[in-house]
């Protein structure tokens, strides 16, 4: 058994992990402590430093963006990246492997966002390193004329990243005091996109520079154990349905079976299967989810597109979105195989298209323009929509492709930025170029439904840190409305 002084120093150590991301410093702490319990010796059959059943660790690994590293001199509308798989090494020179599901991932989304990975086992507390696998990445950004709404016109460039490429990390030394442990890998924007010398042009993606990506322990929202981490804004369509689970199959993120807990769940509508439906989960550290809130987007399976709007529309008709999602309809689809993550999307919108607000869980009281809206008048660059495409063309060289929509929904927007104002309902100056906005917006949040990823396991912003949402975006002659339903910092 440990000494009362080494359990002292592991609630520090916990401590300081859950407060301060880098790491750098724990070995030091690990040495003290393997010091301290060497006077007994550990008892056979025991890991040091931890528990663990017959010495497995059970690793729940997930991935994000950290919220200030975003260019700020050019406008990242997607940033796709497909991870191959995720080799972890144990002290023992063990390799335990991570191969996703559906790896690909956009770290513009992430910036707020956390995405599941996947779990596996290592035979020891003490990690030692982690290999990522990169296949591809793709980046789509544009330049922008300051205060002026939209991307510069014919700016939107897409820079792409093809073959393998390694990135090597030394896994932070965790001590681990239960059977499962939550690694999160944080990607550096920035740090992975080399610019001209006048950061106005992405020349190419390399994710062997330095600090590109970190490994961290999971543990900064006010969330308690066994719950760790928020996997939210998950779309896709209902296979399976019950009092007590709903299954959700995402084109980009693959399967998630969220269970329905009583008094806790908030199920906007009821589940069920064939809707496409969108879902916020919570990640418990035995790599279970726990519905926090299910939502239908459409009642029976139709193509869907999301996509964040680069351009300023020039037609009220008519709009152009990059793809950020996608749910192909389960039978006659229009989509199939020429939609990607990263795509640019001419959509025209058929008369008597409707426009509607996906709220969810959050109350929205004024500002909202886009409600019942017959044109793409109350559309602006950097708000985020779904569309219900009744037609689609796939891309065709230089051209980009074409869909027809019957029904637009606006959905989150993702935007770094700095409080202007501690507290709730914050003051807030996007840094995105391409929103043109030069004021402080006005921010709102729903108690109960607005999720804070802020240190330590605080519920409200900080001012003067940079800070991540994902809010519902409206936009009006009096200024710009953010409704909150995520805030990282």
């Amino acid at each position: 058994m440990l000494s009362s002084g080494a359990n002292a120093l592991y609630a520090i150590v916990g401590f300081l992990m859950m407060r301060f991301k880098p790491v750098c410093f724990l070995p030091l702490f690990i040495l003290a402590i393997f010091a301290m319990s060497s006077c007994s010796g550990p008892k056979a059959g025991t890991v040091i430093g931890g528990g663990g059943r017959n010495g497995t660790v059970n690793i729940v690994l997930t991935t994000k963006a950290f919220p200030g590293s975003a260019p700020s001199t050019i406008s990242v509308l997607s940033f796709t990246v497909a991870i191959g798989s995720i080799s972890i090494t144990s002290s023992s020179s063990k390799v335990s492997t991570i191969t996703p599901t559906n790896p690909t991932v956009d770290l513009n989304k992430l910036l707020s966002d956390s995405t599941y990975l996947g779990q596996t086992t290592s035979d020891s507390n003490i990690l030692t390193g982690m290999e990522i696998h990169i296949n591809n990445a793709s980046v789509v950004y544009c330049t922008a004329t300051a205060g002026v709404p939209g991307c510069n016109p014919g700016s939107i460039q897409t820079v792409t990243l093809t073959g393998t490429t390694v990135v090597n990390n030394a896994a932070p030394t965790f001590p681990i005091t239960d059977l499962n442990l939550g690694m999160q890998i944080g990607f550096n924007l920035k740090n992975a996109l080399v610019l001209n010398a006048g950061g106005t042009a992405v020349t190419a993606i390399d994710f062997t520079q330095a600090l590109t990506t970190q490994v961290e322990a999971i543990g900064e929202g006010n969330l308690t154990s066994p719950q760790i981490e928020w996997i939210e804004d998950v779309t896709g369509v209902v296979t399976a349905a019950s009092p007590t689970q709903v299954t959700l199959s995402s084109t980009t993120a693959g399967a998630f079976t969220g269970n329905i807990v009583t008094g806790t769940s908030n199920l906007v509508r009821a589940p069920a299967v064939g809707q496409v439906a969108d879902m916020d989960l919570i990640l418990n550290n035995d790599g279970t989810f726990t519905t926090q809130v299910f939502d239908q987007i459409d009642t029976t399976s139709n193509d869907w597109i999301e996509g964040v709007i680069g351009y300023a529309p020039t037609a009220l008709n008519q709009f152009q979105i990059i793809t950020t999602n996608y749910v192909p309809a389960t039978t006659g689809s229009h989509l199939g195989t020429n939609l990607h993550l990263g795509t640019p999307v001419t959509v025209t919108i058929s008369p008597g298209t409707s426009f509607t607000v996906d709220a969810k869980s959050l109350t929205v009281t004024t500002g909202d323009n886009f409600t019942s809206a017959t044109d793409t008048s109350v559309m602006a660059p950097g708000q985020v929509v779904a569309i219900r495409a009744t037609a689609f063309t796939g891309p065709n060289g230089t051209t980009p492709a074409t869909a027809t929509a019957n029904a637009v929904t606006l959905r989150y927007t993702r935007v770094t930025g700095q409080p202007g104002a501690g507290g709730n309902n914050f003051q807030f100056l996007p840094i995105g170029p391409y929103l043109g906005i030069q004021n402080l917006a006005t921010t709102f949040e729903t108690t109960g439904a607005t999720n804070y990823d802020v240190p330590g396991g605080g519920t409200s912003a900080t001012a003067n840190i940079v800070a991540a949402i994902r809010a519902l975006y409206f936009t009006s002659t009096s200024g710009a409305t953010f409704y909150i339903a995520k805030v990282r910092q």
